[in-house]
C-alpha cells in the first residue's frame, strides 16, 4: 500500500462529504472542511510535517481561485435579492468579502440576510483563473479597511483548524479572524439600523476554498484520485 496516495484519496472523499454537510444546512462542518485543507496543504518546518500534496511531490500545481474582483466600494454586485428594499436607505461598507455572495429573501417587515459560498448561486458563471500555491494561499479574501483587518485564505484555514475547535480550541482568537465571525462584519446599513445576518461569513469563505481545492484536486490530480 502507498500510504500517501491512500491517505491523499481518502482526505480528498472527506473534504467532498463535508461539504454536502455543510450544504445540507451543517455550517458547523466548516470546521472539518478547514482541517482536511490544513492536511492537504499545510508544511511545517522539517520532513515529518509535510502536506500530503508535498509528499506526493504534487505541490506545484496550479490552484483555482474563484475570488471576485477586489473592491472597496461593493454596492449590490454580489447581492440575490429576493425581497423589497426598494424603498429603503442603504449603505454598504467597502468591506471585502471575496468568496461569499448575500442573500436577501423575504418582505419588507421579514427580511432575512444570509451568507452563501459563491459555488452556491445560481445563475452566476465564476471567472475561475489559476495560480501558483503560495500566490492563491497567501491572497487576501477579506478585508476591512476601517479596521486595517485582512485575512487570506491561509489565515482563514489555519486560524479555523488550529485555533477554533478542528486540531485544537484556543481560548481566545486573532482579532482579524474573530471580526470575520461576526454576523454584521458587513456593516450593512438598511434605514439607519446595521444588519445583523443569520450565518456568518468565515465559515461560507471557507466552505468556497474547499470548492476551489476539490476542482483543483480533480482536475490536477485525477489520476491518483481514479
Amino acid at each position: 500500500m502507498n500510504r500517501p496516495i491512500e491517505g491523499f484519496k481518502e482526505l480528498y472523499q472527506d473534504l467532498i462529504d463535508d461539504c454536502i454537510s455543510f450544504d445540507s444546512n451543517q455550517e458547523r462542518k466548516a470546521k472539518d472542511i478547514a482541517g482536511r485543507i490544513r492536511t492537504l496543504l499545510k508544511d511545517g518546518p522539517n520532513k515529518y510535517t509535510r502536506s500530503i500534496l508535498q509528499q506526493l511531490g504534487k505541490k506545484n500545481i496550479l490552484f483555482k481561485d474563484s475570488s471576485i474582483p477586489y473592491t472597496t466600494n461593493p454596492g449590490f454586485s454580489y447581492f440575490d435579492i429576493n425581497g423589497s428594499i426598494s424603498n429603503s436607505v442603504i449603505s454598504v461598507s467597502g468591506v471585502y468579502m471575496g468568496l461569499l455572495y448575500k442573500k436577501v429573501q423575504g418582505s419588507d417587515k421579514t427580511l432575512e440576510f444570509s451568507f452563501a459560498p459563491l459555488c452556491r448561486r445560481q445563475g452566476l458563471k465564476l471567472n475561475i483563473t489559476e495560480k501558483p500555491f503560495n500566490e492563491w494561499w497567501e491572497q487576501i479574501v477579506y478585508e476591512d479597511p476601517f479596521s486595517s483587518y485582512k485575512l487570506t485564505r491561509k489565515d482563514l484555514i489555519l486560524s479555523s483548524a488550529e485555533k477554533d475547535g478542528f486540531a485544537h480550541f484556543d481560548p481566545t482568537l486573532n482579532e482579524e479572524y474573530e471580526k470575520f465571525l461576526q454576523s454584521d462584519s458587513l456593516d450593512l446599513i438598511i434605514n439607519e439600523e446595521k444588519i445583523k445576518f443569520k450565518n456568518n461569513p468565515a465559515k461560507n469563505s471557507i466552505r468556497q476554498i474547499g470548492f476551489e481545492v476539490i476542482m483543483t484536486l480533480k482536475d490536477k490530480l485525477n489520476g491518483i484520485i481514479k
